[in-house]
């Protein structure tokens, strides 16, 4: 008996590590090693709910490589794999002085922060600050070496965004200015 009892809680623990691992699978993308857009939203509905209406601040920044596209046409898709890797490894060091953010990997070359507990001018200029400093990277990929610039949007929770939703398209559209004026630039809300 006793012996049927331990091969049972033998198969439970390597079904749930299996469990374990699927899942992980599912929340973190497989190339840069970030969460992904689908726990992305979940986390943007979590902290919504956490700080709309409070005293306390929620922003997001949003982020997308420049001229992504010249990169695969120039030196290949596994070139353009590396610049994604290295971005979500400088991402994740990015955000480690602030314990509550996180990085994303939302869709192809576009990325986004949340940013809690941080006033906007904060934020923005955590965001400037990010931005030059990947301006100067140098990504190596064989023999190659490559530097890219973002364009990037910061918005701050508030009012008028009635969801989270609402939110994302707000920093979404900053970042959209940003590419719209030139690119590898800055546009955050106006502090209301």
């Amino acid at each position: 008996m006793n012996a049927c009892l331990i091969y049972t809680q033998n198969q439970l623990n390597e079904d749930n590590s299996y469990i374990w691992s699927i899942t992980d699978e599912a929340a973190i993308d497989d190339l840069t090693q970030i969460p992904n857009f689908g726990t992305f939203r979940t986390e943007l509905q979590a902290d919504y709910n956490d700080y709309y209406n409070t005293d306390d601040t929620l922003n997001l920044i949003s982020l997308d490589v420049d001229h992504f596209k010249r990169f695969n046409d120039q030196y290949g898709h596994l070139a353009g794999d590396q610049i994604l890797r290295e971005l979500g490894q400088f991402l994740n060091d990015e955000v480690k002085p602030f314990p509550d953010a996180l990085p994303f990997r939302v869709g192809g070359e576009e990325f986004n922060l949340l940013l809690p507990h941080v006033q906007l001018q904060q934020a923005t200029q955590f965001a400037q600050g990010m931005q030059e400093r990947l301006s100067k990277l140098v990504i190596r990929y064989g023999n190659q070496k490559m530097s890219i610039t973002v364009s990037v949007g910061v918005a701050q929770l508030g009012p008028q965004d009635r969801k989270a939703t609402d939110f994302y398209q707000r920093a979404d559209e900053l970042l959209y200015h940003s590419k719209a004026h030139g690119r590898n630039r800055v546009t955050a809300q106006i502090n209301q």
